[in-house]
């Protein structure tokens, strides 16, 4: 009969001894898990949407040093629509946890374990990722190169931004190439930028949208409206708060640009927030490199799950911080709390501790209100945000609130920057 033992650990460096509960499965075999894994991945409704499949407990709000009050098994019956659980009681706070054996199984990392019976059918491909090896260089740039404005050209921006937001006129962008390239020009410097003076509609925006590159259709449509009616299974569609993220995190290639016009909103809260993401690795690379490291090495995946009949996750996991394998430079941020997936340290399970410490580092850094903006955008101003840099998030509110969202292909956008601000220099070079 599968077994539970819980034990403690206080090797672990830089961490205070930890919770651990080793699971002996039917077949003989076992695995550790540390408590604040299973914490953070929690499937009681407080924690878990059950039908967007989304996070709803917040890993920050987490202590590394989380301990387990109490363990029980309990097995599964026959005829009962029930399989073999975990239920966990948490110390100080009395939260209950309960986990289906099959599910730890199969998220198992210290170490994985195989499912007795496999699947005939393989449903996903196993892609081997090569791990790049980050440049010990503490010089070198956090910015890409290869297309768009220089690094020194780059303004990363905190709470001081709000002094005076970037933002371009609605007529100058759609009246000639050089309003686009201006507009272009302030996204690349900032990683966001308003149009301000787009008529509230739909169509207005999607033209807007549409100087720069066709729209991306996703699950959601193409230039969709959202509200808070869960008609997607996401909780965009809700009136909850949206912590900072970015977008798309469960494609294998994210969306580059977003662009969000509230066209109707008659109650209170919904206030738009926004993080330069480049800014936030920045203070990270200098507060602690190890955390630093960790988050540019640890791969994550994504899930988006809610809509009946779809589930969408990328081709591999990525780290939160990209890294271009030739240059070494950050190019790329991939965050999004609701959307995470259970992380898998098969290779290295002593990384728990140190990696949510990490998280929790990024996550204080992306919080802090001296790194963030926060207003409330009216009808008429778009906020455009370069996907691939800034983080976005929503207050609570109430009411009537329609917002219409529109998604870039970032290959489609980088074209254009490469155009209009390169002057389509780097043609010559092909």
């Amino acid at each position: 009969m599968p077994g539970i033992t819980t034990t403690v650990d206080g090797s672990i460096t830089k961490c205070n001894p930890f919770s651990r509960i080793t699971v002996e499965f039917e077949t003989g075999c076992v695995s550790t898990f540390d408590a604040v894994w299973l914490r953070d991945n929690c499937h009681c409704p407080k924690c878990h949407h059950s039908l967007t499949k989304q996070k709803l407990n917040d890993t920050y709000d987490i202590s590394l040093d989380v301990a387990v009050k109490s363990a029980v098994y309990h097995e599964a019956h026959e005829g009962v629509d029930r399989s073999a659980t975990l239920s966990i009681v948490w110390a100080g706070d009395g939260h209950r946890s309960l986990f289906e054996l099959d599910w730890l199984r199969h998220h198992s990392y210290n170490p994985h374990v195989p499912s007795p019976h496999p699947q005939q059918y393989v449903l996903r491909c196993h892609i081997h990722c090569h791990l790049f090896t980050l440049p010990g260089s503490s010089t070198s740039s956090l910015y890409p190169l290869s297309y768009g404005l220089r690094s020194n050209e780059k303004l990363l921006w905190d709470q001081q931004l709000m002094n005076k937001l970037p933002n371009i006129a609605f007529e100058r962008v759609m009246a000639s190439e050089d309003g686009v390239r201006d507009w272009i020009q302030l996204i690349e410097r900032y990683g966001f930028c308003l149009v301000q003076g787009v008529p509230p509609t739909m169509e207005a925006t999607e033209a807007l949208a549409n100087r720069i590159s066709f729209v991306q259709v996703t699950h959601y449509g193409g230039c969709h409206s959202i509200t808070a009616d869960l008609k997607h299974g996401d909780l965009a569609y809700s009136n909850q708060l949206l912590l900072g993220h970015t977008d798309t995190t469960y494609f294998t290639n994210p969306i580059g640009i977003l662009m969000m016009h509230i066209l109707k909103h008659d109650g209170q809260g919904g206030e738009s927030f926004f993080v330069d993401g480049f800014k936030a690795a920045q203070i990270l690379k200098a507060q602690d490199p190890a955390a630093y490291r960790l988050l540019s090495t640890v791969r994550i995946q994504s899930h988006s799950a809610g809509d009946q009949g779809r589930l969408l996750q990328p081709a591999h996991g990525y780290p939160i911080l990209n890294h271009c394998p030739d240059s070494g430079e950050l190019f790329q941020i991939r965050y999004n709390q609701e959307d995470r997936s259970p992380i898998r340290f098969a290779d290295h399970p002593d990384d728990v501790p140190a990696f949510y410490a990490a998280l929790g580092k990024w996550r204080e850094i992306i919080s802090d209100e001296r790194n963030v903006i926060l207003f409330r955008n009216p009808p008429g101003s778009v906020a455009v945000v370069d996907n691939w840099r800034a983080l976005h998030g929503r207050t609570q509110f109430d009411g009537h609130r329609t917002l219409a969202s529109c998604y870039l292909p970032h290959d489609d956008y980088a074209s254009k920057v490469k155009m209009l601000l390169n002057s389509g220099e780097a043609k010559t070079l092909l």
